[in-house]
């Protein structure tokens, strides 16, 4: 059977609104006779509406069969808060309380936490020494050469520069030019004694004021001037680079030494671009000269660059070649003026060019380095 719908003011009496204390007050928490069961004596807060709640043994809310407030059954096994669960582990809210973020529970940000890893951030700075930001120099004991950007160039520096990098430096540039030029005599002249020597058809005609030798160059005395020009190359080459790479140290700074300039930098492809270079120039002057003359122009810096960086070939080339038109006024005054240079020195009876040689090198070392954004070492005092 059911009940009846609750409305506020039109509760029935009953024997228990008697034993109330200070009488019915709607809306305000009831206090029960006390008996043998303790849920009959706590106050309870009212039901929303102004019904206060009650207790009964039926139940919890006093409805009979267990239902709850409302009417509502109670909430399924399971729900709600619960005993320890298994493993001996509370639920999530029960046992202990929460600890705030920083206190005992929950290492603070910036300790070590469980496992004992540090936080995220807590790493130690690099070191700051060394010339890199902390790393090492590069092996070899080369110093890194730094590239890019507009450096400033005029004539009067670079002759300034090489001028005192070659007074400084005179010795060693002299002999290993002398020694250099002695070599490639020595070859120069076995080769041709060679040849000679395998003439056919020798004629010896004396006279009373000389004795001259006449005869014809056969298959031997080709090949031997065949294999002399190659031996001369190869060498020539090598002498080239070693002699460029002495003076690229003086250009780092270094303390050069007569040996400097009998150790080559990069060998092989500082000989392949110097051959491609030798060659492409020989075939385009075939054209008048002039296309030649152009092509040597912009690689002009191809054997330094493979030397200095190690870039051979063609890249090499295409580096020279790009460096130049970029600057290709600044380039053409430090080619002038190492070509005047030269020529002075072979004006005077070829002994200006123990001089001049080198302090043409010295040019176009410095003019590759300030063309390309590298840089050179200061005036030596």
């Amino acid at each position: 059977m059911s009940q009846p719908p609750y409305r506020p003011g039109n509760e029935p009496a009953d024997d228990d609104d008697q034993s109330s204390i200070g009488g019915r007050h709607a809306g305000g928490p009831q206090y029960t006779t006390p008996s043998s069961d303790p849920t009959t004596a706590m106050p309870q807060s009212p039901r929303p509406g102004g019904t206060p709640p009650s207790f009964s043994k039926d139940g919890p809310g006093g409805r009979p069969g267990g239902q709850g407030q409302g009417g509502y059954p109670p909430p399924p096994q399971g729900f709600g808060p619960q005993g320890p669960a298994q493993g001996g582990y509370p639920q999530y809210g029960q046992g202990q309380a929460q600890q705030p973020y920083g206190q005992q529970g929950q290492p603070p940000y910036g300790q070590p936490g469980q496992g004992g890893y540090p936080p995220p951030g807590g790493f130690p700075p690099p070191p700051t020494d060394g010339p890199t930001g902390g790393y090492p120099p590069p092996p070899g004991g080369y110093p890194p050469v730094a590239y890019g950007g507009q450096q400033p160039y005029s004539v009067g520096d670079a002759f300034t520069w090489a001028w005192n990098k070659f007074t400084k430096n005179a010795v060693p540039l002299i002999v290993s030019m002398l020694v250099y030029a002695v070599i490639l005599g020595v070859i120069g002249g076995v080769t041709v004694a060679g040849a000679f020597a395998s003439m056919t058809d020798k004629q010896t005609v004396t006279t009373d004021t000389s004795v001259s030798t006449s005869g014809t160059f056969g298959g031997a005395s080709i090949a031997i001037f065949a294999i002399g020009y190659l031996v001369l190359l190869i060498v020539g080459l090598l002498i080239g680079v070693a002699y460029q790479t002495g003076v690229l140290d003086i250009a780092d700074g270094r303390t050069v030494t007569i040996g400097s300039f009998f150790k080559p930098r990069n060998p092989g492809a500082a000989a392949v671009t110097a051959v491609l270079v030798g060659v492409a120039t020989v075939i385009l002057s075939v054209l008048c000269y002039i296309p030649g003359l152009v092509f040597a122009f912009f690689a002009m810096f191809a054997t330094f660059i493979a030397i200095d960086r190690g870039t051979g070939g063609v890249a090499a080339i295409t580096e020279s070649m790009r460096a130049v038109r970029d600057r290709a006024g600044d380039a053409f005054l430090g080619w002038l003026i190492s070509v005047v240079v030269a020529v002075v020195g072979v004006v005077i009876c070829y002994v200006g060019l123990l001089v001049g040689g080198p302090l043409a090198m010295l040019i176009q070392v410095y003019t590759y380095r300030r063309l390309t954004g590298g840089q050179v070492a200061p005036l030596t005092r």
